[in-house]
């Protein structure tokens, strides 16, 4: 037999400390009833020392029960086990020194059965019921026999013991009940808990970047995705929204106060990501706010059309190349012929340059769409300059004047093949000496530092007219071009080569001419793989 294992242990202590705190106020009014004789004169009518004597050690008893809950000399059964007992045999002794069953005294054992058969076990509770009713029995015979009395009162005795077994089972019986709604509450909480880790497992694990904003716009939930595309970092609990990402706070504004619609897209000051944002009312507790990361989706089209342009490109080769090739080299044979004159010589370079250039546009689209994996390794860009421009000079017949290079640091190293870096300066230099309006057009190359940012960045600028501003819009569109003689594909190449190696390139307004600028990343691991 062992104490209620289904309470728990606070909850069990606080309802024995209530028990302690009652009995040692029924002590306190039963003795001060009598020493100021107020109320009735039947208490301690028949033994008045004994009635003083008693309650006065169920007091001292009461406040030795109310302070031993606080040590662990005893184990709470054993407690129980006193504190019924010393109920059983004080209340007996009450009810006896003031006339027996008659005093109604036997009545206050009902609210000790009560509260035990609520800590108790079942069998334990009605054990001490069952001694209850034996003590009160037991007071009734011993009444009997040393008072002499001829008229007995067992029925009453017999009436209050079943009172007290019928408590105890209706002690047990809500004890029952309040345990199974004890349960029932605690596994629903359980299980509302494991629901919201599950769901907030669920939205970390998230590819889509979640923010969840109550209605004063404090981030309440980040998902790891949206820490990383937002910069944010740790969150306190006070995290507001206008102070991690001002940009998104201003679009969350607009859309709900101002029933503006969402804007394209958006960049936060501490991130480079183009952001579109959706917001979804979550009732009047806040908005739930899907970010999406148009740079991503940028980047997937980008490698859709690079693959369309791989399968343009073997259709052109299967298609066109064969053919040009035949045509080229009937001209070629057209050409040597001794009968040729010049307006026929001069229809053949037509056909010859034109061939050459359809030539030069499949192997531009083929190159495009036949690019290799990044090696990862870092080059010096200041000797990769330097042998460029050695080379470039070389094979366009330039003085080395003509083509400058200056450095504003060191040798800073950048992630970048050597070849498509070659290869992005020669299509940049060609198009100053072809599209700059001067013939004794000069480059100058100057390779630096973002102050703001710290990433490297390389300038190819020229003394020329310039780019205007609707050439600009279109500056880097493939098939765009101005020349007759162009593929349009040269811009347009240098722009994908950057990107596939990491870096950026763009075309900066300069009033001395025109400057195309190639900013360099640092970290590799955002290199497209």
């Amino acid at each position: 037999m062992t104490a209620n294992p289904h309470h728990p242990e606070q909850a069990n202590k606080r309802l024995l400390s209530l028990l302690d705190s009652y009995r040692l106020l029924l002590t306190f009014i039963l003795m001060s009833v009598v020493l100021l004789d107020v109320g009735d004169a039947f208490l301690g009518s028949r033994k008045p020392l004994l009635f003083l004597v008693t309650t006065a050690l169920y007091a001292v008893t009461s406040v030795g029960f109310l302070l031993s809950i606080h040590f662990k000399s005893s184990t709470f059964e054993q407690q129980l086990w006193w504190r019924a007992s010393a109920d059983i045999v004080f209340i007996v002794a009450l009810m006896h020194s003031s006339g027996g069953i008659n005093s109604g005294l036997g009545m206050l054992l009902i609210i000790s059965i009560a509260g035990f058969g609520i800590l108790m076990s079942e069998r334990l509770a009605l054990l001490f019921a069952a001694l209850a009713s034996l003590a009160i029995l037991a007071e009734q015979f011993y009444t009997h026999l040393s008072l002499g009395q001829s008229s007995t009162h067992y029925p009453q005795a017999g009436i209050l013991g079943a009172t007290l077994f019928a408590t105890a089972l209706l002690a047990m019986l809500l004890a029952r009940r309040s345990r199974e709604s004890e349960a029932h509450a605690t596994q629903s909480q359980t299980d509302l808990k494991n629901m919201a880790q599950l769901n907030a497992l669920i939205i970390e694990k998230m590819e889509s970047a979640i923010l969840v904003v109550d209605s004063h716009q404090q981030i309440r939930l980040a998902n790891q995705s949206a820490r990383t595309l937002l910069k944010l970092g740790h969150l306190g609990s006070q995290a507001a929204l206008k102070q991690h990402a001002p940009r998104l706070h201003y679009s969350l504004n607009q859309w709900h106060y101002a029933n503006k619609e969402l804007p394209c897209s958006i960049k936060e000051p501490n991130s480079q990501n183009e952001i579109q944002p959706h917001f979804t009312p979550l009732e009047d507790q806040g908005w739930l706010i899907s970010l999406q990361d148009t740079s991503a989706i940028r980047a997937q089209l980008q490698q859709l059309k690079l693959a369309s342009l791989g399968h343009l490109s073997a259709n052109i080769a299967h298609e066109i190349r064969n053919p040009l090739s035949a045509i080229s080299h009937a001209s070629q044979l057209l050409a040597e012929s001794p009968h040729i004159n010049v307006e026929e010589g001069r229809l053949l370079e037509i056909i010859l340059d034109h061939g050459q250039r359809i030539n030069r546009l499949i192997e531009d689209v083929m190159q495009i769409s036949q690019l290799k994996k990044f090696s990862g390794q870092a080059i010096k860009l200041r000797p990769s300059l330097e042998q460029f421009a050695h080379d470039f000079c070389q094979q366009e017949k330039l003085p080395s004047a003509r083509l400058q290079l200056h450095f504003f640091n060191e040798n800073p190293s950048i992630y970048m093949e050597s070849l498509h870096l070659h290869q992005v300066l020669w299509n940049l230099c060609c198009n100053s000496l072809k599209h700059g309006g001067q013939k004794n057009i000069k480059i100058k190359v100057e390779s630096g530092n973002d102050p703001d940012t710290g990433q490297p960045f390389l300038d190819l600028c020229d003394n020329g007219h310039g780019v205007s501003q609707e050439q600009i819009d279109k500056l880097f569109e493939p098939f765009y071009t101005t020349s007759h003689s162009g593929t349009g594909l040269g811009l347009f190449m240098a722009r994908e080569l950057c990107r596939f190696n990491g870096a950026s390139l763009r075309y900066l307004a300069d009033p001395q001419g025109s400057r195309f600028r190639i900013v360099f990343n640092q970290d590799l691991d955002t290199l497209t793989p």
